[in-house]
């Protein structure tokens, strides 16, 4: 198994203050609303296994409105944040409490740290304590890029959360443990409204967390919940291989009492699963993961819905 696939979302839920705003857009507002409204975003991580820490700085952000308009830039002081302090439905601020002016914006842009003056400002920590530059083309100019409509009414305050799927995200080139090992940041990302979204929380039955077929697991690394859009889907793990096979939109571990969290997810209908050997997913094959206990959710805007996974 790759060593560092393992999801981690980060959610950005900060409002844009406390940032020198380079580029203060158009005051009419954008795509044609005036006034203004208050832009916030938010950073959530779920779960990484194998690894201590996965450290981003970033350094700014960017919304863009999909034309001519100029992009209101937000560049701040450089804040290295660790994803994996943030589990199920926490969140680390980047911006707070920024006006913007009204409208519709088509794109978001994070901007990150790269390693230019030899000091590791965005890394990935491994558990033998080793740590490793993480590769991100383009992080400071270009920046990571979200494309969606981001809407900002007269008056209007919305926080948003981008969810980083940091599994999907991370690919290695080479063998870990090797010398020549490198890490490149390739981002998988979606921008949730948290006005639209709501909270799955709940508890896995003491009988699938003790089943004979989970007797080999590491409760800290194996035990997931994998979480899937639409109801009645039949689980499978992350890129199977096979095109019709649906993959997790996020993932969950579970606590070591059981309990498992997944936030920001927009309001509507879910599948959720449990597994206990989620130690062995590569997103890169067919790994077979058997699941046990799925269920359908209702997530509801808002709202945390409780959703225990029995037999």
């Amino acid at each position: 198994m790759n060593s560092v696939n393992k999801l981690v979302a980060i959610g950005f839920a900060a409002l844009l203050g406390a940032c020198d705003s380079g580029s203060p857009g158009n005051e009419s507002g954008i795509g044609g609303i005036g006034g203004s409204g208050v832009f916030s975003l938010n950073v959530t991580d779920a779960p990484i296994d194998k690894a201590n820490k996965v450290v981003v700085e970033f350094i700014g952000a960017e919304l863009r409105s999909g034309d001519a308009t100029a992009p209101l830039v937000f560049d701040f002081a450089p804040k290295a944040i660790d994803l994996l302090d943030l589990q199920g439905i926490s969140t680390a601020t980047l911006i707070d409490n920024q006006p913007v002016p009204a409208g519709t914006y088509r794109e978001l842009r994070l901007k990150v740290n790269v390693d230019e003056d030899g000091e590791l400002e965005s890394y990935i920590e491994l558990t033998d304590g080793s740590r490793h530059e993480l590769i991100i083309p383009s992080g400071a100019q270009s920046g990571l890029k979200i494309k969606r409509d981001i809407v900002i009414l007269d008056g209007d305050a919305r926080v948003f959360t981008v969810d980083f799927d940091v599994r999907r995200s991370i690919v290695v080139a080479g063998r870990i443990g090797k010398p020549n090992v490198k890490f490149h940041l390739k981002p998988v990302l979606r921008l949730v409204d948290n006005t639209d979204s709501g909270d799955i929380t709940g508890q896995i039955d003491s009988d699938l967390l003790n089943a004979p077929t989970c007797s080999d697991a590491d409760p800290l690394t194996d035990n997931a919940v994998y979480v899937y859009a639409g109801a009645d889907v039949v689980p499978d793990d992350i890129d199977s291989g096979d095109d019709t096979d649906v993959e997790p939109l996020t993932t969950s571990l579970v606590s070591d009492s059981g309990r498992y969290a997944v936030g920001f997810l927009d309001a509507g209908e879910y599948t959720v699963a449990f597994t206990c050997n989620a130690g062995d997913e590569d997103v890169d094959r067919d790994d077979d993961l058997q699941f046990a206990g799925s269920r359908n959710v209702t997530v509801v805007e808002g709202l945390v819905v409780t959703a225990d996974i029995v037999p």
